[in-house]
Formats: structure tokens, sequence, C-alpha cells
């Protein structure tokens, strides 16, 4: 392509328990404002040998190669809310780069992963069952018999 810059947009992912899970197969559109019609409409990528939308790549990664102009990018991906972009200006010769974090659907989503919340619970239930032996065992004389707790009133 004649006087065409790259849009690299390397980043789409999820924040997770404080890191950046990249997100394959995410599906990234662009959208170019028409000169003519002032309107934004889908890139015709096809013209210049690509392909839109793309699919993230396993990191997280995708990239288009575009003529001068103003663009809006939307990504959608399975469980997460769609994003789309402020317009922004493509020039000659300046990459554009963007990190663009992926806002799930459900709320339960941010929670702790399954292992996490497994451990959780097996360690509660643990602690559970260690205090009603304990408690158990104070109520069991040493001929095995069990003492009823002291009535309050009596003595």
């Amino acid at each position: 392509i004649e006087n065409a810059t790259m849009i690299w947009l390397n980043n789409i992912y999820e924040k997770f328990d404080g890191r950046e899970v990249r997100l394959a197969k995410a599906s990234v559109s662009l959208y170019w404002r028409n000169p003519e019609s002032e309107a934004y409409e889908v890139w015709p990528a096809s013209a210049f040998t690509q392909e839109n939308p793309q699919l993230t790549d396993p990191s997280g990664r995708y990239a288009f190669l575009v003529p001068e102009g103003t663009y809006v990018l939307q990504v959608e991906a399975a469980g997460y809310q769609t994003y789309r972009s402020v317009p922004f200006r493509v020039e000659e010769g300046r990459a554009v780069h963007q990190n663009i974090a992926m806002t799930p659907k459900e709320w339960w989503k941010q929670l702790p992963d399954w292992n996490t919340v497994l451990l959780i619970a097996l360690t509660l239930l643990t602690l559970y069952n260690m205090f009603q032996n304990r408690r158990r065992r104070r109520l069991t004389t040493v001929d095995g018999s069990r003492n009823p707790p002291p009535s309050a009133g009596t003595g």
C-alpha cells in the first residue's frame, strides 16, 4: 500500500487477579470515516489484500496496514462487553499503538478461579471439622461417657 501506516494494537487483554490475560480469537473490526459521506463504514480491507474483521492471535495481537484517515476500532469476544474506540487519526509514517482492556459481561468472572474457591472451601471445612472434634473431646470423659454441659443456675 502506498503511503500506508501500521496500526498495531497488540494488547487485547482482560485484567484478572492483577495481571493481564491476553485474549486470543477476539474479533477486531476497523471502521474508517468516509471522506465523501462523513459516515463511519467498515474499512474495505480486501482492497488492500487484508481481512476485516481480524481475529487476534494467541498473544492478543493483530495488525492493519492502512492509508491516512480517521478510524474507529471495535473489538468483540465471547463473554466480554463490546469495546468501541473513540475516533483516532492515522498519519503517514506514524504507527498507532493502543492497549485495549476488555470487560467481562458477567460479574462472577471477576471472582477468583475455581481452584482458589475450592481451596478456600476445603480450608473452611477443615477448620470447622477441627472445631467440632475439639468440642466433642471436651464433652467426652475418659471412660467414654458424655458429660452434659453444666446447667445454668446449679450450684
